[in-house]
Parts: C-alpha cells; structure tokens; sequence
C-alpha cells in the first residue's frame, strides 16, 4: 500500500509550490472543510501524485525515462 504522512503531504506543499494544487491563490484547488479538518478533492490530489515528485526522493521530479 502507497502511503504518505500529513508532514510528508506539508513537506511538499512547502518545497514544490508550483507543483501542489491546493490552497487559497486563484489558481489552485481550495481546501473543503469537514469540521476543523481540511480536505482535498481525492481524483485531483490523487492525479497530482502520478506525475509529482518521486518517491524516497525530498521532493524530486521523477527521473526521465
């Protein structure tokens, strides 16, 4: 099972702002609020991850073909 914590999901919110998709800029994804807890859209962060930094790598894009 792939997996990744919440300060994996924040290290790379931080290191690879172009990259993460949520947020609150005008062109990104918001954040949707159940409770005191914030989601994201799962197709869109699971979409984001295929083509996102590779993983055992801090945030490096994955290595060409």
């Amino acid at each position: 099972m792939d997996e990744i914590t919440a300060e994996g999901l924040r290290y790379h919110a931080r290191k690879n702002p172009s990259w993460w998709r949520f947020g609150d800029r005008p062109d990104q994804l918001p954040y949707v609020m159940a409770g005191r807890a914030r989601t994201m859209e799962t197709g869109a962060f699971l979409e984001m991850f295929k083509a996102g930094p590779r993983r055992g790598g801090l945030g490096n894009k994955p290595k060409p073909d």
